[in-house]
Order: C-alpha cells, then structure tokens, then sequence
C-alpha cells in the first residue's frame, strides 16, 4: 500500500486518498471493533487476523494476520490476495460506502427529459459528477476555438479593461500582459434577473488550462488527472521561495497554438525540447459577470474539474502557490513572478481528481482569504492535502485591518514576497497560543460580522437572531406533522448553498427526486409544471435547470430505516470527497424506525443524537436534525420538552427552532352570520440560541407557486411578547397589505379576490 500504483489505482477505480493525508487511529479502531474484526498493532500498522477478501483461508496459520492497514493514513494492503486501496475503499469493499451512495445535484442536469415527470417517477437517478461523454468531448474541443476569441474579445471592451488593470476602487490592477500570460479573455453569456428573465452579459472568462502532452490527445484527458504532477519554479529554492525569480522572463503574449515556453526551467535544453512538442489546450472555461460576482458559470456543464493558471507550472520542482481566486493567483504572479494556481471553487471545495496533480508537491502554500471562512478552508485543504507539506498564508499577519487577500494586497502595495515568505504550517487542531487567537479576539470585541455566519437572504430576520450559518453546531428543528418542516429546510439550505455552503440531504422520509424537484422549483422562483408543457418555455425550463445543477449540492441514497453507522460513513466520505459543510438529516425517527421498541428507542435516539454532535464538532461541518414532537393537541404550541425522546436533543443542540402554528377566529363569524373559517398563521420559534441567546418568532406565510416560505414582517418578534396572539395582531396589516398588492395587480381576479379578503378578514 505504500506504492505510488496506490495513487492510480484508488484515481481509477475508488476514491483517491493522498498519501500524506492522515487519519484518526482511534478513527479506525473504532470502525474495525464495529465490524468484529480481530486486530492487532505492529508498528505502523494495524493487522487484521482474517482478511475479509480473501478466498478461504482453510483455518491454516500461514493465511492469518496478512492484512495491513496504516495507522497514520487508513490505507490496506493484503499480502495473501493481493487487495488493496485507500481507507474509504476499505469501507466500501465491505459494502458501508456504496457505489453512487452519495449524488451530486448535477445528475439531474442530465437526466431533464425525466425530471419533466418527477411526480410519476420512483427510480433515484444515478450520479454523473464527472462526464467524459462523447458530447462533453466534442465541447471541450470547440473551447480551444472559443478560448481564441475570448482573448480577442478581452481588448474590445474599455470598460471590462478598465476595470481589470485600473487600480481605483473596485478595479483590479492586474496588468495586461499577466491577463495575457493567463489566457484571460471576454465572453457574453445570459444570465438569470430578480425578475425572471435572461439578460446576455459581459463576463471576464478564466480558462482551465493544461499540456496537451500529457493526454496527446483530448479524448484522453481523462486520464491526465494521474500523471500530470508538476511544480512551481525549477529555480525556486524551498528556503528562499521570496525571492525574485527569472528576471529575463518573456512577458510577451503566447498563442494558444503556439509551443509552451517555459520561463521557469534551469535547464533550457529541456525546455527547447519540451517547446517543441507541447501545447496548451483548454478543459473548461469558467465565466464572471462584470455587472455581479455571484453570476458565474462553468462551461461545458458537467465537464472536467481543473485549475486556472495550470499551464504556467513548470515540471521539475516541488512547491506550488494555491489561491482562493483568479485575481488572487495573477496578483502573486505579478509581484512575485513565481506562477500561482487559483483551485476552481475557491475556499468552497477542493475536489479530489485535482488531488493526483498535487500528490508529488513537496511543498504547498495554500494562500486563502485572511477571513474566518478562507482560513477554515485552508485549514481544511491542508488535512486533504496532508498538513506536513503544507504551508498557511495570512495576508493580514494578525492586523485585523491588514489586506483581505492576495489582490487587495497588491492594490494596497504590499510585500508580497514578504508575506508568502512569513507563512507557517497550520496550527494544531486542538493546541493554539494567544498570538494565533490575536485576530479573533479583536473581532470578538469590536463585535465583527466576520463572527456571525452565512446570513440568509430569504430570511432576514432569522439572522437576527441566530447571527447566520456556522460551521461545527447542532441545529434541531420541530414542528407538527405536516406543517413544512422539510419545506423550510430545504429553502432554507438552498439559501445557503447558493452562497457557498456545500449542502449534503439524507433525506429518509422523502425520495431525493421528490425533494430535489422541490429544490428546483425554489431556486427558479416560479412555477415550473405548466412552464415545461409549452415550446417556448423548454428552453427557459432547460436554463433552470442547468443553473441548478451548478450548485454543490449533494444526496444520500438512504431511504426509510437506515443503520447509524452507515449514515455516519457516508458523511465522512462526503466531507473528505465534496468538502461539505452542511448535512441535513430528514428525519431521525424515520432513519431509526423498527431499531428499537419501548424504551430502547429513546437509548437508540439519544446515541444517534449524540454521535451527530460529536460529527459536527470533529469534522467541523453544521447538522441540522429534524426530529419530531410527541404526540399533542393539534392546536397546540410547542416547547422544548415537545421535542419526542429525552432532554438529549435539547441539550446537544446550539439551535432549536420550532416551526408552529395557530388558528385564528376558530369560533368567529362573518358579517352576515355565517361561520368565519379558521385562518392558519405559521411561525419559527427560536427556542434555544446557544450562540448569544436571542430568541424571537418570525411569522411565516407559503407561495404554493413557488414552493417557497416568506417572513410577513420585517423584524423578528422577541421573547418578551408572551402572547401567541399578539403574533397574529401585529401581522394582520401585512397580511391585508399583501392581499392589497394582490387584489391591484390581478383585476381579472376581482371575484376571487373579494373572497379572499372576507376570509382574510
């Protein structure tokens, strides 16, 4: 197992695992006891007496104790059948980490012909996260041709230019010929508008780009994900990676169809030879409007993943400069004139088919944003990469009013020699002195929102009172049968993974098509079923749905009664894999049905709910847990103590909320004497905030059209407002005022109209 075949076989064939990535001993102990499998330690490895891949062993001594497993990283080896791999194909050969077990949002760009009859479908669709079809290749082909113009394109609009080399406020300061070393160009693109509709925009284009010498062709570059290792400067000593290197460098612009030039090689007979016979092709083009950051895109959908700036590393040295972002990777380039790489989701995810290019790095400096959130990504790239050969830039150095990042300290004209040369290996994951914590300090007093988390768009008041998504708590929600709790949640999520939050749903009560259609119909804002039936409106629907599949958001296959520890190894290999941050469980008495009876079932909960806890805070990702109330009166209002089970769920839990309900003029009449009917007013309770005890009711209403929840006041109510009453007074305005805004802007709707405002009131 310590061959370097390790590293393609588990590319090929499992998940790959770099050989400096390192696990928990006590990790694997644990997962062997569970499975009654005899060990024993030797040295650096645990080994097992039984090889459970073995053919039969015959109960001879000579057969036992030949499989090896590494303590450090969980890779095995049998010395009797020869088996082998990384620690999470140890657990799916032993059938714990099915195939296609967890799948991404993006299958279901593929499969739009059955998503149009989602409602009358009971297959799960099958995971297509990486593509290498016959279509995707003829797509990555035509992007040489593309990639031509978008560099053509680039020159002949001032106002991108303008923006991109200005140095004012806003502006970039990249200069032009680092733009043109990076194949930057200028593309238009439509995109989709807060009213609906699509507008083609100006957008800045990044290309992924690599050495056609390494697949020598592109129906083989596929495969290049295996062999393409290479470095950051030839001439760059380890120790001395500040100084300036190859002041004789070539600035000027390379034709695509040109030969690589490598600047960067010590040994110039080796670059002639390689100039002669390499080329740069581009394997995707990932483009930014001008007119807003969020609208992005990666072309073709569903291709290959893959780095910008890659084309520029050269082949023969052993560090290499990881940024969060494009601008980033140019600024270090520009100041430094030491080639940088941007990673292609940023801070969000490092997805393990880049990991075989990184695997021969001696070392790496991961240059995130100095912010809470991109320093939790290089915290968490370094356990990826293998934390030994890597190294943390900051570029604040602990001023909290230093550059956020490698660009702003560019444009602010910092050192950036200097800064890359002060970085440090990442700190210990339970050990830290005061100056690490100097900055979070600062913030903590001056009350900075970098201490919240990820606010919610579509929930504004929730923010002012749970202060955002943050990564490592517990969130339990509750509510009455049929009230909306998957509903909420699944916008709520959504809201967060269209802001970065990769988003993993085990969702045990409701098939993932079903939820994921829900989803989609969400995010589109606009009712999709009559959309699709028309010929004008596939192309609009088609659009959506491609918008959709771009988000990272992730799916179990489980379904119904599910055994703890198998959910919980699937989280770990989504968290390892896909990097996610969030991971909803929906809900924990449908994934422990028929478990347990009587009282054991409140033990088998209490286990599971404690072992969710202790994930999240391990593995430093957000659970949220829907779990249901006892049974009460149907009208009833909830507390903690409705919550089904022991005080376990409270009690482990950072957040509670509690969607409600309450009816209204239940014994009412109308004007004219007849019976009023009941008016149902939904509500989160925030009922616990471990984060600074804000507790509050935000009322609710639901847009069937557009599957979505919509807060009916601007500010939460706070826990001083006792009365549930006064939920619904306080709300009745708003709720005649929408009416209102109904009733003006459909006239042909008068009559109906007119009902619902009796009703109403």
């Amino acid at each position: 197992y310590k061959s370097q075949n390790l590293s393609i076989y588990t590319a090929n064939l499992g998940t790959f695992v770099s050989s400096h990535f390192q696990i928990s001993e006590q990790e694997i102990k644990t997962y062997l006891q569970r499975k009654n499998f005899v060990n024993r330690v030797s040295g650096e490895e645990i080994v097992i007496q039984i090889c459970p891949f073995c053919h039969d062993h015959k109960n001879k001594t000579e057969n036992f104790w030949k499989l090896y497993i590494s303590r450090l990283k969980g890779s095995f080896f049998c010395h009797r059948c020869g088996t082998f791999g990384s620690w999470f194909d140890f657990k799916r050969r032993l059938g714990d980490l099915g195939k296609d077990l967890v799948l991404p949002a993006s299958a279901i760009s593929n499969q739009s012909t059955e998503i149009k009859n989602l409602n009358n479908r009971n297959n799960q669709f099958t995971t297509t996260s990486k593509i290498y079809n016959s279509n995707h290749l003829n797509e990555v082909k035509k992007l040489d041709s593309k990639l031509a113009s978008c560099h053509r394109e680039l020159t002949k609009h001032e106002a991108l230019t303008k923006w991109l080399t200005g140095k004012g406020p806003g502006q970039r300061g990249i200069e032009m010929k680092t733009l043109q070393k990076y194949r930057v160009g200028a593309v238009m693109h439509p995109f989709r508008q807060d009213d609906g509709s699509w507008k083609e925009q100006l957008c800045v284009a990044f290309p992924w780009t690599q050495r056609e010498t390494i697949t020598n062709s592109i129906s083989n570059l596929v495969e290049a994900d295996l062999v393409d290792n290479t470095e950051l400067n030839s001439t760059t000593s380890n120790s001395k990676i500040d100084k300036d290197k190859d002041k004789d460098e070539s600035d000027s612009f390379v034709d695509i169809d040109d030969h690589l030039k490598d600047d960067n090689s010590k040994d110039e007979t080796n670059v002639n030879k390689s100039k002669e016979r390499e080329k740069i092709v581009s394997v995707r083009l990932k483009i930014r409007s001008l007119e807003k950051k969020s609208d992005q895109r990666l072309l073709p959908t569903g291709g290959m993943w893959g780095m910008f700036g890659w084309h520029l590393i050269s082949s023969n040295s052993k560090s290499i400069i990881l940024t969060e972002g494009e601008f980033d990777a140019m600024a270090v380039y520009q100041a430094t004139k030491i080639p940088a790489v941007s990673l292609p989701n940023g801070c969000q995810s490092l997805p393990i088919e880049l990991l075989p290019r990184l695997e021969n790095f001696e070392k790496i400096y991961l240059w995130m944003d100095d912010d809470p959130m991109g320093q939790d990504g290089a915290s968490k790239f370094a356990n990826k990469l293998g934390v030994n050969r890597c190294y943390i830039v900051r570029t604040k150095d602990n001023d909290p009013n230093g550059p956020k990042d490698a660009n702003d300290a560019l444009l602010k004209g910092y050192d950036l020699n200097l800064i890359l040369q002060k970085a440090t290996r990442p700190p210990h994951t339970q050990l830290f002195s005061v100056a690490e914590m100097k900055t979070d300090i600062y913030r903590a007093f001056t009350g900075s929102e970098q201490n919240k988390g990820v606010p919610s768009k579509w929930f504004p008041s929730l923010n002012k009172l749970i202060k955002g998504h943050r990564k490592g708590e517990l969130t339990v929600i509750t509510g009455p049968t049929g009230i909306g709790k998957t509903t909420f949640l699944a916008q709520l999520s959504l809201d967060y993974c269209i802001q970065g939050v990769n988003t993993l749903w085990g969702s045990f009560e409701i098939k993932p098509v079903t939820l994921a259609k829900k989803m989609l119909t969400m995010n589109s804002g606009r009712s999709l079923e009559t959309l699709i039936q028309t010929e004008t409106g596939k192309p609009v629907f088609e659009k959506y749905l491609d918008e959709f599949s771009q988000l990272q958001l992730y799916f179990m296959r489980f379904f119904g009664s599910t055994n703890l520890d198998q959910v919980l190894d699937a989280m770990e290999y989504a968290v390892y894999v896909y990097d996610v941050e969030h991971i909803l469980i929906d809900n924990v008495q449908f994934m422990l049905s028929g478990q347990a009876w009587g009282h054991d079932k409140f033990d088998v909960q209490d286990k599971a709910i404690e072992a969710f806890r202790r994930f999240a805070t391990n593995k430093d990702v957000h659970v949220t847990l829907v779990v249901h109330p006892r049974k009460e009166e149907e009208d009833a209002v909830l507390s903690l103590s409705s919550i089904f089970g022991t005080a376990k769920a409270t009690q482990e839990a950072d957040n509670v909320i509690i969607i409600q309900r309450k009816l209204e003029n239940e014994e009412a009449n109308n004007p004219d004497g007849t019976p009023m009917f009941p008016r149902e007013i939904k509500f989160l309770d925030v009922r616990k905030n471990r984060f600074d005890g804000e507790l509050g009711r935000i009322p609710l209403r639901f847009e069937k059209d557009t599957a979505r929840f919509f807060e009916l006041r601007p500010t939460p109510i706070s826990e001083s407002t006792k009365s549930t009453n006064q939920i619904i007074n306080n709300n009745q305005n708003h709720f005649n005022n929408h009416n209102n805004i109904n009733n003006n802007n459909n006239n042909s709707n008068n009559n109906n109209n007119y009902n619902s405002n009796n009703h109403n009131n």
